[in-house]
């Protein structure tokens, strides 16, 4: 980490004891430097039962729900760090809701993006939507083969947006010392198609290049960490294109939301879809974190 915030905060985990959010807590726990690590585990009673194998009963008892959970927490505990016990909290709630709860004061949320199959897969992503919409703070999603590597090359997606360059700002905060941040650009020219016509390649790679330095030289005039920031312009749809970048680099890093009208539907679509079909770990920064 280049930059030490004021304050240092911690980082929340979502963990349920499957071998995504296992995953999610061994990731953070690499993070050493980000600040101190603990653990958040929601339970919800719901008419089914509480989505783990806890059927709903008649006359149900919290406690059996309560100890299905524990059950839960010490598995991913048992995995990677018993300590983390001290500090780990149980509470009942949706998933989603508790998490972002739990995590208003913290510096980072991580949750797994993969943990089971099915119904209960999809489920466990729908946890992982839920924070990045709806928390204040960075949101870290883990996918289920994510490796776990220094993070010596982060790769950052640019529109040009005040929020892609609150995520260029997390990233250079946050990669290895020595390490590299790479601000990506990309165009699609069958976006910029009128009636057949497709304006000169050169243009339009020159018109995102310039919109990548200038949103790299705005961040860097008031940057504080010594880091090594390189500039890339890919052409292709921008989902593939940081989908392509996850696979490369140790870590994404986008923004929340970017442009407003047409512009801010399309950066939705693009953070949207690489949560859904992740290829590694991706931080999403919302502009006010």
């Amino acid at each position: 980490m280049n930059a030490a915030n004021d304050k240092v905060r911690d980082i929340v985990v979502g963990v349920d004891g499957t071998e995504g959010s296992i995953l999610a807590l061994k990731w953070a726990l690499e993070r050493k430097g980000f600040g101190p690590v603990r653990t958040v585990t929601a339970f919800h009673i719901g008419p089914f039962g509480d989505g783990f194998g806890v059927a709903a009963m008649a006359s149900p008892g919290i406690q059996i729900y309560e100890e299905a959970a524990e059950a839960r927490l010490e598995k991913a505990l048992a995995a990677t760090d018993p300590s983390l016990r001290e500090t780990a909290t149980i509470v009942e709630s949706s998933a989603g809701p508790g998490l972002v709860h739990a995590a208003e004061n913290a510096g980072l949320l991580v949750v797994g993006c993969r943990g089971r199959s099915g119904l209960a897969e999809r489920l466990l992503g729908s946890v992982g939507s839920y924070c990045v919409k709806h928390a204040p703070i960075p949101v870290a999603v883990i996918a289920g083969d994510s490796p776990l590597r220094p993070l010596e090359n982060i790769a950052v997606g640019i529109d040009g947006s005040d929020n892609c360059k609150a995520a260029l700002r997390w990233a250079i905060e946050h990669v290895d010392p020595e390490g590299t941040v790479v601000a990506i650009g990309s165009f699609n020219p069958l976006a910029y198609s009128i009636d057949g016509y497709v304006p000169p390649m050169d243009l339009l790679e020159g018109e995102t290049r310039k919109t990548v330095e200038d949103s790299v030289a705005e961040v860097l005039e008031g940057a504080t960490a010594d880091v090594n920031i390189k500039t890339d312009v890919r052409v292709g749809d921008p989902r593939t294109v940081l989908r392509e970048a996850g696979e490369e680099f140790d870590l994404l890093v986008v923004g929340s939301r970017g442009h407003r009208g047409v512009a801010h539907l399309l950066l939705g679509s693009v953070t949207t879809s690489l949560l859904h079909h992740p290829t590694g770990p991706i931080v999403v920064v919302p502009y006010d974190s």
